[in-house]
């Protein structure tokens, strides 16, 4: 098995554009560690990040899961 999380990040998996997920935000505890499992291991990639938050896509849309790690 790779690990992934060694590869540099131009040979990181991407997630298929044509994955369709509803709109989800997510409370996370550690979002250094959740970026590196959404987009490392799952594929996503970040659209933007805001102190305290990251929003990732799959296939460019503006952002189909918020990781916040503060509530709404």
């Amino acid at each position: 098995m790779t690990d992934t999380m060694s590869q540099p990040a131009t040979q990181m998996p991407t997630i298929d554009p044509g994955v369709r997920i509803g709109h989800v935000h997510l409370k996370v505890a550690d979002l250094d560690r959740a970026l590196k499992f959404y987009c490392g291991v799952l594929g996503f990639q970040v659209t933007t990040t805001r102190p305290g938050a990251a929003f990732i896509s799959a296939g460019g849309y503006h952002h189909h899961l918020g990781l916040n790690t503060k509530s709404h």
